[in-house]
């Protein structure tokens, strides 16, 4: 993503890196509490009896994403400081330089993740829509349109342009990965923005039509939260965009860099807000013994509520929360909406 093109100086990369050293700080504080919620139950260090493996496999993709990104932008950095003359990059027989495989790396590791957590996000809605392909139609556009460009990409970088890094910075509108890496982000962009939508309006109306007659207060919570993780998330993706027409590849090299951290703590924080709010749900309304499991999103009518909750002896909320039998350990996830 261009922190290491030739027209850093090596105080601009050292800068670099320890910004994104800071983020990813921020980052990894936010998985550790993610892999909590994720795989012991709410009160206590007993692992659930059952794991949610997708969310729980995305959230470990990712990181693994910003190790090999950060391992790699370390390496690099420590041979420029220490061999910063002495350690020029080798030129083959065709006269031109090498491949860059720290850029190569950070690339293809920022669009990896961000395809991963656009997946997830599809999948939340396909799920908060009763499972209809229409709705996510057009996100699932968005993402195959990223993996192409993604894949473009890495053709450029390996194939075509054998390292040629200094195409990176600013963006060269006739040659270079930078011609796929815009409308990746663009696309990433297009998807985040409608998949996000769709989630808070979804919530907002099926908690607007049923006001009155039961609280809504999960389904509010549940629209705040996907609202605020998509705008951290479109605010960096978007800047991500609009730096790439900047002349300055400082800028380019720091807006950039940030990309994964931000990604993942978007991530985690659905997650982690949504058991947070589970378990205190669970030990406000006392159901310590009967642990919440899935979000049904079908519409109903007052009168069908009505009747449903007296059959449920009122125990149950809007939406509703079922409970699937009796134990001890609130072992579920916020729903199938988070799930």
């Amino acid at each position: 993503m261009g922190a290491y093109s030739t027209s850093l100086s090596t105080q601009q990369r050292v800068s670099d890196v320890f910004n994104y050293a800071l983020f990813s700080g921020l980052y990894l504080s936010t998985l550790f509490s993610c892999l909590r919620w994720l795989i012991w139950v709410d009160e206590g260090w007993k692992l659930r009896k059952k794991i949610q493996w997708t969310l729980l496999a995305v959230a470990l993709f990712i990181f693994a994403c910003a190790l090999a990104t950060v391992s790699t932008i370390l390496r690099s950095l420590m041979i420029e400081v220490n061999h910063p003359i002495i350690d020029p990059k080798p030129v083959p027989s065709t006269g031109k330089p090498m491949h860059a495989w720290p850029s190569i790396m950070e690339c293809t590791t920022s669009n990896a993740s961000a395809l991963a957590a656009d997946a997830v996000l599809i999948y939340r809605c396909w799920l908060i829509y009763e499972r209809s392909l229409r709705v996510v139609a057009f996100p699932i556009f968005m993402w195959i349109s990223g993996t192409v460009c993604t894949i473009l990409q890495l053709y450029w970088q390996i194939i075509q342009a054998q390292g040629l890094d200094t195409i990176w910075q600013p963006m060269n509108s006739t040659i270079g990965p930078g011609t796929v890496l815009t409308p990746f982000w663009g696309s990433t962009i297009l998807l985040n923005f409608s998949a996000t939508v769709a989630i808070a309006w979804r919530l907002w109306k099926i908690a607007k039509e049923n006001e009155g007659v039961t609280s809504t207060h999960t389904l509010n919570f549940l629209s705040r939260v996907f609202t605020e993780s998509g705008v951290l998330y479109l605010v960096v993706t978007t800047a991500h965009l609009i730096v790439w027409f900047t002349p300055s590849a400082f800028a380019i090299a720091l807006v950039s860099d940030i990309n994964i951290p931000i990604t993942g703590i978007a991530f985690n924080l659905i997650i982690i807000r949504t058991a947070q709010e589970r378990a205190k749900e669970n030990q406000s309304k006392g159901f310590g013994t009967r642990p919440l499991t899935s979000i049904r999103f079908a519409t109903m009518g007052p009168k069908d509520l009505e009747s449903q909750y007296e059959a449920r002896d009122n125990s149950q909320n809007i939406v509703t929360f079922e409970s699937t039998g009796t134990t001890k350990d609130s072992d579920t996830s916020t729903g199938d909406v988070v799930a």
